[in-house]
């Protein structure tokens, strides 16, 4: 639960810690982005598959959309405005997994191997998006 002050209101905090990496969520006045950097299913109950952080803006898929890291309740709990999915086009493991996709059918999702890069901008209030690809 550190916090880190980033100025001018802005906010990094830890949420939980494993051995994979962190949950870290990104604040500014309204805007909050989820970013689940190593994220395991173990860190995800820690923060009670997101009912303990609440609405975000912006989430980062954990494991390129990985099943296991994304179930329905943490898409659920955290009631994103845009998800990010980051991935290549060729990805091994053949991720995006299925079941993930199905869940997000009613959210706005932007993907790094249709979309190319992701730009989000805010000012804490609004939220600019440009892509490299339409």
């Amino acid at each position: 639960n550190q916090i880190f002050d980033l100025g001018k209101g802005i906010t990094l905090q830890v949420l939980t810690v494993s051995e994979r990496g962190a949950i870290l969520l990104l604040e500014w006045d309204r805007f909050r982005a989820l970013l689940p950097l190593g994220a395991d299913a173990e860190s995800q109950e820690l923060i009670r598959m997101g009912a303990n952080v609440g609405h975000v803006t912006v989430l980062l898929l954990a494991e390129q959309g990985y099943a296991a890291l994304n179930p329905p309740e943490w898409i659920s709990n955290l009631r994103p405005q845009l998800v990010l999915l980051s991935v290549s086009a060729d990805d091994s493991n053949g991720r995006p997994d299925r079941e993930v996709l199905d869940v997000l059918g009613g959210y706005s999702l932007l993907r790094t191997d249709q979309h190319g890069w992701i730009q989000i901008v805010t000012d804490g209030q609004k939220m600019w998006v440009e892509v490299e690809r339409r």
